[in-house]
């Protein structure tokens, strides 16, 4: 039973992880968006064989995250234009 919270833990971190990862990822999108696509198609990739590897091995619980978490990182993915800034009214 350890091992199996003890693994539980130690995914958890890397999950934790991965968030703090992307978050800063994003940031630096609005200098080089091309670089930051090349590490979230990385991301994605590993989602992807996680949310496999969990289906197929644990449950459907995590799947369904891992593939959450890779179809929001498909979107970012996808480039947008510049926004327009309004005038602020005051």
């Amino acid at each position: 039973m350890d091992f199996y919270l003890g693994f539980g833990w130690i995914l958890s971190t890397y999950l934790l992880l991965q968030s703090v990862v992307l978050w800063q990822i994003a940031q630096l999108a609005h200098r080089d968006f091309k670089m930051t696509q090349r590490a979230t198609a990385t991301f994605v990739l590993a989602n992807i064989a996680a949310a496999g590897l969990s289906a197929w091995f644990v449950f459907a619980a995590p799947a369904i995250s891992f593939t959450l978490i890779a179809v929001c990182l498909v979107a970012a993915l996808v480039p947008r234009g510049e926004r327009q800034r309004r005038p602020s009214s005051l």
